[in-house]
């Protein structure tokens, strides 16, 4: 697999090659953001076990989540873009050089 992506890494030129390692480092954020559901979780079901649900608790948890959802998003957006723009650019300009 890793022959495989270094082979589509050579198919780019440095620009688009630069836009898909940043769009890989954005899903490592993207991966990390996702994470922090877990911690919610976590707190979420601990104070229903303590029988301790108060605002706090509350407020932690939902925060997480808006944290975790919103980062998402974002992240996601600017990843998928740079995946879009990369991968179209190299097959128009692969086009242009075979014509």
């Amino acid at each position: 697999m890793l022959k495989m992506v270094s082979k589509f890494f050579g198919f780019c030129n440095q620009k688009n090659r630069d836009k898909f390692y940043k769009s890989a480092a954005l899903g490592v954020l993207e991966a990390m953001f996702t994470a922090m559901k877990i911690p919610a979780a976590f707190f979420a079901i601990k104070a229903v076990l303590d029988q301790s649900i108060d605002t706090g608790i509350l407020l932690l948890v939902i925060g997480l989540m808006l944290i975790s959802t919103l980062g998402k998003m974002t992240v996601n957006r600017f990843s998928s873009m740079l995946q879009t723009e990369a991968g179209y650019d190299t097959c128009a300009l692969k086009r242009i050089e075979i014509g």
